[in-house]
């Protein structure tokens, strides 16, 4: 019996969409959930180990809206 997870059921049904940019809305919520989770985490232990990855992300989401605020 060969069943998928659904992680790898996702990752699947996500490679063969056609890639495109996201709307501004889905950019904005996604940096609201960033801050949101840095927000929430910020009294661990581990704060700075999570903010170090979430950081990344928070940028590309940002330069991605910029890019739609340029066209």
């Amino acid at each position: 019996m060969n069943q998928e997870s659904p992680a790898t059921s996702m990752a699947h049904s996500t490679a063969s969409v056609k890639k495109q940019m996201p709307s501004k809305e889905n950019l904005i919520l996604a940096l609201i959930q960033v801050e949101n989770i840095s927000e929430l985490v910020k009294d661990n232990q581990y704060y700075g180990f999570m903010s170090s990855h979430l950081l990344p992300i928070k940028f590309e989401l940002e330069r991605q809206l910029s890019l739609l605020k340029n066209k």
